[in-house]
């Protein structure tokens, strides 16, 4: 016999079942008709309420999840005072409440709404029950307690997710929700818009061991009354715990003033509470953001604020109590606006001043949020957060892993690869770049100035050649961005100089260049083929221009300085994990520094030619230099009075330091004159033929030189020539091996020999050369654990990103554990097992 269809619904639909689902399509206010058989029935007609379904779900103590039709308007009618039957919804049992499943929609007017004003109560009483609310529109909730739209207690644990909580209202706290009396409540990507309370808190009251997690939400317009805490958005009583991330509280007014009730206070905590805020923009408040009241020092008093924004028309930060100076409160990598009585509890990294944002505006949909967004890259609060790997203080002050938005932390919107996040709750993104993807030609950008990379359409379609990007990025503002797609054919540069387009490439604003790599090394090359013209030339006075994993090659700066790169007086510049190969000028064969700043990191200079002064590197006019993790090989020749040309090479009152670095196979590796500071740090200079250094030192300088390197066996030059005109205002040299005894004898410390290191050689995966240190038990290399101990610690890995220090069993620690020169010796079978290197 067949059974009708309609009787197997009705049959499983009025069993008693687990995790029943409840389908809400009727707005109106009814009470179940039988609770606890299963059916969601209002009492008149067989219609599922809001209501009734809850009656039901309470009815069969099982978690049960219910879904309300789209956009549905339901309206709580029933006032009074019991149980769910009647007034608020009370939940004692595990239940969801969800306005979508799946992806909320895009529209907020798709979310059903749940308006509570027919009842002059709140929505929700949770008891000791389990809740989630999601993708809910909630207004017209009313308490003549706290908590307008819920109330969390008795151990309550609610969820609420992707939720609009708007003009609801508490006469004492919570406009909008209160937990209390051991009721935890989590929000996540929710928005809490003109709610108000008669005391403080009108968004959020959290009291008497209640406890609330706030992720990815905002606030705005949010009203208290009250005395002394009036005009507060979230208040904190003691014994309570609130912790709010990502974030932004804003009490810019959205409608006319209210007698009694304003929007003065972010959150105002009172008493031995417990307050974390991270990674929050608290902004538009007329008195504080943040009111620190009742510090007394006890032990349940505990605050961190970290990585966030406190903005304020007065104040922006307020402590007070009868202990201040003994409270347990910090503050860290945050800015604030102004402060009376917080300074005391300041870490590290905190701005005093105005905040550079923009003006609040909609995320975008389906968030329900608003937010306030740095200005731009150059904003005080962009990559002013601690570094990812390395945060003072601990994980208090650690930034979190997305922001309001979602997206990750940290971006590195100013691109110089050191990971900081944002202060405040958004995360700037880095500009979107231009893609260089035709190599072979050198044309000119179509229209620069109009975002886009393109040149004149010469029959392929319009394309991006190195240049145009160039052209592109200077004509707009700020920080710009050029990386390449794949290919085996160099980035060629062939226009000759013809007016304002043409020769070098001119950077006159902050940019950055990133080619691509292949097995670690650049696999993006440039060349110059134009003669009489270097690569680039950087006018960018105090912005930073970035080069990296390029291979710079053929620039020819006849007559100048600077065959790859000139840089100049207030220009910053890096270069990271590049190579430097067949350039020429007259000084500075690959890079001329003709003042500002200039570092270079991970690279290589092969073969590069300067007619007199550093066929690499050449510094004048007060730059800094600064060269780590880098070799320079196979620079030869003389000048046009027989003096041998250094690879590296300074003028006077420049500030020189080299770490980790290998010169080898060079006519001379180093001269400086007169230089203001000069610093060599674990370096292997060797095998070049007229010696290692040659140094001019006058009263001004600064020398500073610690276990390194210095040695040509078996040539007959000097290895060090250091001359001195008066007494150097500094002087310090520890941990030095030479092979002839000029440079001991000049430097009046280290010792004399064959350093016995292998032949140059190349990492896997690595792009500077290096000499390793012979490890042969019957020939061990003497510079083998006799570093300087104390210096040792200094740079804890070497120019491979080896760690230091590595001790061998056959080699006693004579002073320290480290070796000289840029490279530690590993050998992993031969390691002491004396734990010395435990110490560092």
């Amino acid at each position: 016999m067949r059974i009708p269809a309609l009787i197997l619904i009705c049959a499983f639909a009025a069993s008693p079942a687990a995790g029943a689902e409840f389908f809400v399509f009727v707005p109106t206010d009814q009470v179940d008709a039988n609770p606890g058989d299963g059916l969601c029935a209002a009492s008149r007609g067989a219609s599922c309420t809001l209501r009734a379904a809850i009656m039901e779900a309470e009815a069969n103590n099982e978690p049960d999840t219910i879904i309300i039709q789209p956009g549905l308007a339901v309206e709580l009618t029933l006032a009074g005072a019991g149980g769910t039957e009647i007034g608020d919804l009370d939940i004692t049992t595990e239940i969801e409440i969800l306005g979508f499943t799946g992806s909320p929609p895009v529209n907020p007017a798709q979310l059903p709404s749940i308006d509570a004003s027919g009842i002059a109560d709140r929505h929700f009483f949770v008891l000791g029950g389990d809740v989630v609310l999601r993708g809910l529109r909630l207004s017209g909730g009313s308490s003549g307690n706290s908590g307008g739209v819920l109330w969390a207690a008795g151990g309550g644990d609610v969820r609420v997710e992707h939720s609009l909580f708007s003009n609801n209202s508490a006469d004492i706290r919570g406009g909008a929700l209160r937990a209390s009396g051991g009721g935890e409540v989590l929000i996540e990507d929710s928005h809490f818009f003109r709610n108000d309370a008669g005391s403080s808190g009108g968004a959020l009251a959290i009291e008497f061991n209640g406890s609330m997690t706030v992720r990815r939400s905002s606030f705005l317009d949010n009203r208290s009354g009250g005395l002394q805490d009036s005009g507060s958005t979230i208040s904190l009583t003691p014994d309570a715990e609130l912790r709010i991330e990502n974030s932004t509280l804003d009490g810019t007014p959205f409608r006319p003033p209210i007698a009694g009730i304003a929007a003065e206070r972010g959150i105002v905590q009172f008493g031995e509470s417990t307050l974390t805020v991270l990674n929050t923009t608290i902004s538009n408040f007329t008195e504080a953001a943040i009111d620190l009241n009742d510090l007394d020092g006890g032990g349940n008093e505990r605050i961190r604020i970290a990585n966030s924004v406190l903005q304020s028309g007065a104040s922006a930060c307020v402590a007070s109590g009868s202990a201040v100076a003994a409270a347990d409160v910090q503050i860290g990598f945050s800015l604030v606006e102004h402060q009376s009585g917080c300074d005391g509890f300041y870490r590290f990294g905190v701005q005093q001043g105005t905040a550079d944002l923009l003006p609040l505006t909609d995320d975008a949909p389906p968030r329900l949020t608003v937010s306030r967004r740095p200005t731009g890259i150059e904003s005080n609060l962009v990559e002013t957060g601690p570094e990812q790997d390395f945060v003072p203080g601990g994980t208090d002050f650690a930034c979190t892993t997305s922001d309001q938005l979602g997206a990750p932390r940290p971006i590195d919107a100013n691109l110089d690869e050191v990971p900081r996040c944002d202060l405040g709750a958004i995360e700037q993104a880095p500009p979107e770049p231009f893609v260089v993807n035709y190599f072979v030609e050198d044309r000119v950008d179509d229209l620069p100035g109009d975002g886009e990379c393109a040149t004149i359409d010469f029959g392929i379609g319009p394309v991006c050649t190195l240049r145009a990007a160039v052209m592109e990025a200077n004509a707009l503002p700020g920080l710009q961005h050029i990386v390449f797609e794949d290919s085996e054919d160099p980035a060629v540069l062939t226009l000759p100089v013809a007016g304002p387009i043409g020769g070098a490439l001119r950077i006159n604003d902050t940019l950055a260049i990133d080619g691509n790599l292949e097995n670690g090394r650049p696999a993006t090359a440039v060349e110059g083929q134009m003669v009489g013209e270097r690569l680039f030339l950087v006018d960018a006075p105090d912005l930073n221009v970035y080069f990296r994993n390029l291979g710079l090659s053929g620039g020819d700066a006849d007559g100048a300085a600077g065959g790859a790169i000139v840089l100049f007086d207030f220009d910053d510049v890096t270069v990271d994990r590049s190579e430097f190969f067949g350039n020429s000028a007259t000084v500075g064969g690959a890079i001329a520094a003709l003042g500002g700043e200039l570092t270079v990191r991970n690279s290589d200079f092969d073969a590069n030619v300067a007619e007199t002064r550093g066929h690499a590197v050449f510094a004048n006019g007060g730059a800094d230099v600064e060269l780590a993790d880098t070799s320079a090989r196979n620079h030869f020749g003389f000048d046009a009075m027989g003096n041998p040309v250094a690879a590296v090479s300074t003028d006077s009152n420049v500030e020189f330091l080299m770490t980790n670095s290998t010169l080898s196979a060079n006519q001379l590796a180093i001269r400086s004159l007169d230089p203001t500071r000069f610093l060599l740090f674990h370096n292997t200079v060797f095998g070049n033929t007229h010696g290692a250094l040659s140094l001019t030192l006058d009263a001004s300088s600064e020398l500073t030189m610690v276990n390194n390197v210095l040695a040509a066996p078996g040539e007959p030059v000097d290895d060090c020539v250091v001359t001195q005109v008066g007494t150097p205002a500094g002087f310090q040299v520890f941990g030095l091996l030479d092979s002839d005894g000029s440079c001991v004898a000049a430097l009046g410390e280290g010792f004399s020999d064959d350093p016995e290191v292998l032949d140059l050689t190349r990492a896997v995966r690595e792009i500077s050369y290096h000499h390793p240190l012979s490890v042969d038990a019957g020939n061990p290399s003497p510079a083998i654990d006799v570093g300087d101990v104390f210096f040792c610690a200094m740079l804890a890995e070497d120019q491979v990103g080896a760690q230091r220090p590595v001790d061998f069993e056959q080699i006693p620690d004579v002073d320290g554990p480290c070796d000289l020169g840029s490279v530690e010796a590993q050998v992993f079978d031969q390691l002491f097992d004396d734990s010395f290197e435990t110490a560092f």
